[in-house]
């Protein structure tokens, strides 16, 4: 209980902090969003959280509006994002407005992405479903996973083809988080936040991101 407590501390004073100085970014971003597309600012997406219930997850939003829907991945060359878009992608300040997310309770700072209805219907096994009892988040080590693979040229089809990302890359990245959120506490939180700091530090210089073994071992055992 204390352990839960100390966490959800974190995420509110985390997010307060971080919200408040970031503010003129995302109004400078939110103007870039209206001169480069026509559209709301923000995009609101339905996701599965804790338990099972679904919520809105918002984000400043990257693609045009009114084309067709499209697969649920967003592979290089997206022909929906446009070019601003990829900028906040890549940066990831499009993630910037989960932040209320975090202070509404339907997210925490570091807990499982939390997955559109879809994904969970056609994908998630009776195993998998299990960490739906865990509170989804910005960040986690299944997420900083999936950032290693961005460059790699031989994940490109399990990141762009919904069938081998259901099949391949998705079990793996529950499964890392899954092991991972079994021994959670305030200071593995500091860590993988701090990790995750350092992976957008080094993928906006193109450094090669490496997880350490110590997240990706548990998962290798199942």
């Amino acid at each position: 209980m204390l352990n839960a407590v100390a966490r959800r501390a974190l995420d509110i004073a985390v997010a307060l902090v971080v919200l408040v100085p970031t503010s003129p970014l995302l109004l400078l971003a939110g103007l870039g969003i209206r001169l480069a597309s026509p559209g709301p600012v923000f995009f609101r997406s339905q996701r599965v959280g804790q338990g099972g219930r679904v919520f809105a997850i918002l984000k400043l939003r990257t693609m045009h509006t009114g084309g067709p829907r499209g697969s649920f991945l967003v592979a290089r060359g997206d022909a929906r994002v446009f070019a601003l878009g990829w900028f906040l992608r890549k940066s990831r300040i499009d993630e910037l407005p989960q932040l209320l997310n975090v202070l509404g309770g339907q997210m925490a700072l570091v807990g499982p992405r939390p997955r559109v209805p879809e994904v969970i219907d056609r994908f998630y096994t009776p195993e998998m479903r299990r960490s739906l009892d865990l509170r989804p988040g910005l960040t986690s080590p299944g997420t900083l996973y999936q950032l290693t693979l961005e460059r790699a040229p031989a994940a490109q089809v399990g990141l762009s083809d919904e069938d081998r990302y259901g099949a391949e890359l998705l079990p793996r990245k529950v499964a890392m988080d899954r092991a991972y959120f079994h021994r959670a506490t305030l200071g593995t939180d500091l860590g993988v936040l701090a990790l995750t700091a350092r992976f957008l530090l080094r993928r906006a210089t193109g450094r090669p991101l490496d997880l350490p073994t110590g997240y990706t071992r548990p998962a290798e055992g199942g």
